[in-house]
C-alpha cells in the first residue's frame, strides 16, 4: 500500500529539515512496478543545506540526466560507434545487451515532479569543511558522490550502506559541482567550435547532467535489478603504459593502475576480449554507461565521433600507443580527479592473459576504417620552424592572437574551394577532366603589426616524389571543410617558438603531398610561400614508368617532370605519337585523371598560381 510509505517519507523529511509542496488535487498518480514495492512514477528531491540556486541547478541536472537515459531507446550494439567504443563489441556483450538497455530504460522513469508522493531521493550540499559531514569527500577533488541506505534509516548521513533494490538513494553535491555548466549550455559552447580536437573530445563535454547520470548508476533502486541484482560501481584496471624513448624512438613498458573513468579509460576497458571482463567490468562500471549516453548519436547528432583511440596488444596485455595516457595515470588533487574516490571500487586482476584485446574481426569494417581515418587526423607531422636559434633576418615576428584570426580567414575563404592542387608538370589546360580548376596552391597575405608587415599563409602541392593531386581544402569524413586547414596551420603556430606568444616566426608543415606555410615579412616584400612557381623550369623530360614497384597497372605509361624540378613528377598515358622519350610537351590530363587519355601536343593554356 502507498499510505504507509507516505508516512515514512514524512517522518524522514522532518529528520532532514526539508519542506515539500502538497500534491495537486486533480493529479492522477501513475505507478511503476519495481518488484516488491509499487512507487509513484514521479521522483521528488529532498534537499538538505542546499541554497535555492543550488536546488534549481540540481533539479535541472536531474531532469537532463533522465532525458539522456531516455534518449538511449534502441542500441545498435553491432554498428553504433558509441556502443562499440563504450559498451564493447557485440560478440562480447551479447548476453548482457537486454540488461544494458534495461538500465537506461529504468532510469528514464525517475522523472521529477514538484510534489510528493513519489520516490524520494535525498540531495545534500556542502564542502568538506562542514564538520557535520564527517564522511564528505569534497576535499579530495570529488564533484559529487552517491550512497544507498535503508528506507527506515533514522539519519541517512550516518546510516550504514545498504545496496539492495529497495534502498533510498542519497547524493552529496560538492561546491565544485556548481562550477560545471548545464547540458544544453555545454553543447552550445562546444559543438560549433573550430577546433575539432576539442569538438570531438567527449571529456570536454563534462556537465552537471552527466555527473548526476554517473551517480544514478550507483543508485540501486534505479539499476540493481536491471543489472541482474548487482550494484553498478566504479572499476579500476591495470594496463601497460608505453612511453617513447628519445634515444632510439622505441618504447618502455610499465604496468600502471588506472581508474575506468573518463572517455579514454572507458574505451580501453570496452576493448576487452575476455568474457569475464565484459560481464564483471563493462556492465559494472558506471562511467561506461554515462559516457555512452553522452556520446549517443540519437541524443546529439552533432557528435559523429569522439577522439579516436588505438590500442595495441603486446604479450597478450593491454597496451596503448597514445602519449595522452599520462594525464590519466598521474595522481591529482584538482577538480578533475575521479569521482570514485572513497566509493566501493571493483578492481580487475593485474594478471595478463593471451586474449586481452578484442580482434578487429569483432568490429564492422565501417568502424575500423573510420577509426583509422580519425587517427590520421589527430597525428600530425612535426613542423619545420623558421627560427632555429636566432631569429631569422628575413622574417618579421607576429603574435598568436593576430595570426589565429588570419588563419581562420584564410581557411574559410571559399574562393579556391574545390580547386585541385597539382605539381607544375600536371597543370595542363588549367582544368581537370571533370572541369575543376587546377592550381599549384593557394596563398593569401594579411596586414599585421599596424600595417608594417604582412602575414603570408599558403598551401601548395609538395615535391619530393609526390604525384597525383589533392583537392583544396583537405577534407575528412566527419570533419568540416575548414577543420584540417585550421588545425595544421595552428600546429605550425603553436609548435614553433614555444617560449613566446608575441614573437612567432612560423614555418612549414608537410603532410603527405600538401605543404602548409605560415610566415610574416615586410609589407613591401613579395609572396615568400612556395605557391608562386611561375618561371622557367627548363625542358620537359619523360621516361617509361618503373612498374617494378607500382605494378602492371602502370604499363605503357610515362613519368614526366620539368628539367629544373626533377622531384615534382607526374604519370601520363603513352602519347598518341612516338614514345616517352619523344614527349616534350605538357599533357592535358594525367593518368590518374583519365587512364584512357593518350597525350598529344595541343599547347594547353596553363594557370600556374592561385591566390584567394
Amino acid at each position: 500500500m502507498i499510505l504507509p510509505q507516505l508516512s515514512l517519507l514524512i517522518v524522514s523529511s522532518l529528520l532532514l529539515g526539508a519542506t515539500q509542496a502538497a500534491p495537486a488535487s486533480n493529479t492522477t498518480i501513475k505507478t511503476r512496478d519495481d518488484g516488491d514495492d509499487v512507487h509513484a512514477e514521479w521522483t521528488w528531491l529532498h534537499f538538505q543545506d542546499c541554497s535555492s540556486s543550488q536546488q534549481k541547478a540540481i533539479k535541472q541536472a536531474h531532469t537532463d540526466a533522465v532525458k539522456m537515459a531516455e534518449h538511449v531507446k534502441e542500441i545498435d550494439f553491432g554498428n553504433d560507434p558509441g556502443a562499440l567504443e563504450y559498451l564493447g563489441p557485440s560478440p562480447m556483450n551479447k548476453a548482457w545487451q537486454g540488461n544494458i538497455k534495461s538500465v537506461y530504460e529504468h532510469i528514464s522513469t525517475f522523472q521529477l515532479n514538484g510534489f510528493w508522493p513519489g520516490y524520494r531521493m535525498n540531495a545534500r550540499c556542502g564542502n568538506s569543511n562542514d564538520a557535520k559531514y564527517s564522511g564528505s569527500r569534497c576535499s579530495r577533488g570529488v564533484t559529487a558522490y552517491q550512497w544507498n541506505t535503508k528506507k527506515d534509516a533514522k539519519d541517512p548521513n550516518t546510516a550504514p550502506p545498504y545496496n539492495k533494490a529497495d534502498a533510498v538513494s542519497n547524493m552529496h553535491f560538492c561546491d565544485i559541482f556548481f562550477n560545471y555548466k548545464k547540458l544544453d549550455d555545454t553543447i552550445k559552447d562546444l559543438k560549433d567550435i573550430d577546433d575539432f580536437r576539442w569538438r570531438y573530445d567527449l571529456d570536454k563535454y563534462r556537465n552537471q547532467a552527466y555527473i548526476i547520470l554517473h551517480e544514478m548508476m550507483h543508485a540501486t533502486v534505479m539499476t540493481y535489478k536491471q543489472n541482474k541484482n548487482r550494484r553498478i560501481t566504479d572499476m579500476t584496471m591495470h594496463v601497460y603504459e608505453y612511453k617513447k624513448r628519445s634515444s632510439d624512438r622505441g618504447y618502455d613498458r610499465k604496468l600502471v593502475k588506472m581508474d575506468a573513468y573518463k572517455a579514454l579509460p572507458c574505451k580501453i576497458l570496452a576493448r576487452t576480449a575476455r568474457q569475464a571482463i565484459a560481464e564483471e567490468a563493462i556492465t559494472m562500471n558506471a562511467d561506461n554507461y554515462a559516457q555512452y549516453a553522452l556520446a549517443d548519436k540519437e541524443a546529439h547528432d552533432w557528435m559523429t565521433r569522439s577522439s579516436a583511440v588505438f590500442l595495441t596488444s603486446d604479450n597478450g596485455t593491454f597496451g596503448i600507443n597514445q602519449d595522452r595516457l599520462d594525464q590519466f595515470t598521474q595522481s591529482s588533487e584538482g577538480a578533475e580527479v575521479s569521482d570514485i574516490v572513497g566509493q566501493d571500487v571493483g578492481e580487475l586482476s593485474n594478471k595478463a592473459d593471451s586474449e586481452t584485446l578484442s580482434p578487429d574481426s569483432d568490429y564492422p569494417e565501417s568502424f575500423r576504417s573510420e577509426m583509422e581515418a580519425f587517427s590520421k587526423y589527430y597525428h600530425v607531422p612535426e613542423p619545420k620552424c623558421a627560427r632555429q636559434g636566432d631569429a631569422p633576418s628575413d622574417r618579421s615576428p607576429f603574435t598568436t592572437s593576430e595570426a589565429d584570426e588570419k588563419i581562420k580567414d584564410f581557411c574559410k575563404d571559399e574562393g579556391f574551394w574545390d580547386t585541385v592542387f597539382t605539381p607544375p608538370i600536371n597543370q595542363g589546360t588549367g582544368q581537370t577532366k571533370d572541369g575543376k580548376g587546377k592550381a599549384l596552391g593557394a596563398s593569401g597575405d594579411f596586414k599585421i603589426n599596424d600595417g608594417k608587415d604582412k602575414l603570408w599563409i599558403g598551401a601548395y602541392f609538395a615535391g619530393g616524389g609526390c604525384t597525383g593531386f589533392t583537392t583544396w581544402p583537405p577534407k575528412g569524413k566527419g570533419l568540416r571543410d575548414t577543420d584540417l586547414c585550421i588545425d595544421r596551420l595552428r600546429t605550425i603556430m603553436n609548435s614553433c617558438d614555444t617560449d613566446t606568444t608575441d614573437k612567432k616566426y612560423g614555418g612549414s608543415l608537410k603532410e603527405t603531398c600538401l605543404v602548409y606555410q605560415l610566415m610574416a615579412v615586410g609589407s613591401d616584400n613579395s609572396d615568400p610561400t612556395g605557391v608562386g612557381s611561375n618561371g622557367d623550369h627548363g625542358d620537359i623530360k619523360c621516361k617509361d614508368t618503373d612498374t617494378s614497384i607500382l605494378g602492371s597497372h602502370y604499363d605503357n605509361t610515362c613519368t614526366c617532370w620539368f628539367e629544373k624540378l626533377p622531384d615534382q613528377t607526374e604519370i601520363f598515358g603513352m602519347p598518341k605519337k612516338g614514345d616517352c622519350d619523344s614527349m616534350d610537351f605538357r599533357p592535358a590530363w594525367s593518368f590518374s585523371e583519365d587512364p584512357d587519355y593518350r597525350p598529344e601536343n595541343i599547347q594547353p593554356t596553363v594557370t600556374m598560381t592561385a591566390s584567394p
